[in-house]
């Protein structure tokens, strides 16, 4: 259990990483 709770929460982590580099990409451009 303890094993996919930390998958969910490194994939939601990962997620969100890249769409905050997306976002920031998009308004230094």
């Amino acid at each position: 259990v303890i094993s996919r709770m930390c998958q969910q929460v490194g994939r939601l982590s990962s997620r969100s990483l890249a769409s905050e580099a997306s976002e920031t990409s998009r308004l230094e451009k």
